[in-house]
């Protein structure tokens, strides 16, 4: 039995304890303070399932407002004082009692056709049937309350957090940001703003639907709502800018036309990576729900923003000559299409000299570890100096390196490899106060002429060295 059919069953029973000629409940609309009828059980023809009643108003209004039960004992002209029939009708007696749970609920109208019918245990049986009536309505009006709330949206919360957790690197997890499921949280528009240190001014490094660039913006800690949410470390929510005038980014920003705002904080272990703002045109659009939805989402943001910076420095760590700080074999071999769509398809010659140290074995040998990786740090910073810009320099192998040069003409790329083999044949180098002598050789090659990929050219510029050192150490 659901609330409204056990409505009309205690309506019956209170009926026929009471004898009534009419029993009808008034259910109280909280919002416009009036009472409508709920349920009823009469023998009347003339009875006005139609009246309402103002609270405070007519007898049945006057007993919402004291919440004091009624009683009128050999009443005379009913149609005037209870004003529920259209007609008069020959009843005798009434009792209105207030239907009362943790809050007035309604009230209950029970008449008769016969005189002193209402006792004092008639109108305890009576109360306690009211009690009950209200305990049914608020638990009625709980459930229309839960219908009307707005699910939430747990299966594309879950799949939207795990598409943030599988972003590769920090840029992707801003993209993911800013493209927020409008099942999770409706909005016109969205934007990320990134803080590096929290006394330096952010920067939005990711919007969509401002219709403007906002990547010009800066956002200082402390100004307007993005800049009082990073530093505040605190959500903002502006339901409408219209009695408010404010900030979002800047003051030369100009986005009136966005009247609900939200600004939210990704933190992680108190320490702020980002400012998530949502938007909407509206007032009224955003809600204090979508506060708590952009908190959660803003948790997972910051936890998938760490992780994949860690990832990413973990990627580069690995890719990077940990003695001399250049990309190393590992790097040319997984960028290998990236680096030849960058570089091959220019219309324009590109050259790789390869610089091998034949004698770093024995350097390494004679002077120890340390004196041999200082060495190595030099000879990075002679081929940084000599070797022109623009250009690529990568440690192929613990004594190999590359120099991947464009924008140079071939006569230029061939007095550089001279110049190089010159330079390392005739200057020793001083390290840790001891003179060391770098013996080595050089290969240089050329893209379109000589190989049609990257790898290619790397092994055109081996052949050329000195079949003696081909081996690579």
């Amino acid at each position: 039995m659901n609330s409204s059919q056990a409505l009309t069953h205690l309506v019956e029973l209170a009926g026929n304890v009471a004898n009534a000629y009419t029993t009808a409940l008034y259910q109280l609309d909280h919002e416009s303070d009036s009472l409508h009828l709920k349920t009823f059980m009469t023998l009347s023809s003339h009875f006005d399932e139609s009246a309402s009643f103002q609270v405070g108003q007519s007898l049945i209004g006057m007993v919402a407002q004291n919440r004091v039960p009624l009683l009128l004992e050999k009443s005379v002209d009913d149609k005037d004082k209870l004003k529920i029939y259209k007609k008069k009708e020959s009843v005798k007696d009434f009792l209105i009692l207030p239907v009362r749970g943790k809050d007035l609920e309604g009230v209950l109208v029970v008449d008769t056709k016969e005189r002193y019918n209402f006792s004092t245990k008639l109108q305890k049986i009576l109360s306690e049937f009211a009690s009950q009536m209200a305990w049914h309505i608020e638990a009625e009006r709980q459930e229309a309350r839960m219908h009307l709330m707005e699910v939430f949206p747990y299966p594309e919360m879950i799949e939207y957090g795990r598409q943030l957790s599988q972003s590769k690197d920090p840029m992707e997890v801003a993209r993911n940001l800013v493209d927020l499921p409008l099942e999770i949280v409706k909005c016109d528009a969205t934007a990320l703003v990134w803080f590096e240190n929290d006394d330096q001014p952010g920067s939005v490094i990711q919007w969509q639907g401002w219709d403007r660039d906002l990547g010009r913006i800066k956002v200082f800690p402390g100004k307007g709502l993005v800049g009082s949410c990073a530093k505040n470390r605190a959500p903002i929510l502006i339901p409408d800018t219209e009695k408010r005038n404010t900030i979002l980014f800047s003051e030369t920003e100009n986005l009136k036309m966005f009247r609900s705002r939200a600004v939210v904080p990704l933190v992680y272990d108190n320490d702020l990576l980002g400012v998530l703002v949502c938007a909407h045109k509206e007032p009224g659009g955003l809600v204090h729900s979508d506060i708590d939805r952009l908190l959660l989402i803003g948790s997972y943001a910051a936890s998938a923003l760490l992780c994949s910076t860690t990832k990413q420095q973990w990627e580069q760590e690995k890719n990077v000559d940990l003695v001399t700080g250049l990309h190393n074999h590992r790097f040319l071999s997984q960028k290998q299409s990236y680096l030849e769509n960058q570089f091959f398809n220019q219309g324009q010659p590109v050259f790789m000299l390869m610089v091998q140290i034949t004698n770093m074995p024995t350097i390494y040998g004679s002077y120890g570890l340390e004196t041999g990786d200082h060495f190595l740090r030099q000879i990075v910073s002679l081929l940084s100096h000599v070797c022109p810009q623009p250009k690529q320099l990568y440690k192929f192998s613990d004594s190999t390196f590359l120099i991947l040069l464009y924008k140079i003409s071939e006569e230029e790329a061939s007095h550089l490899e001279i110049r190089l083999k010159q330079v390392l044949d005739d200057n020793p180098f001083y390290v840790d106060g001891k003179s060391i002598l770098a013996q080595g050789d050089i290969g240089l090659a050329s893209h379109p002429e000589e190989a049609d990929s990257l790898s290619q050219l790397i092994a055109q510029c081996f052949n050329k060295i000195t079949p003696s050192l081909k081996a690579i150490t």
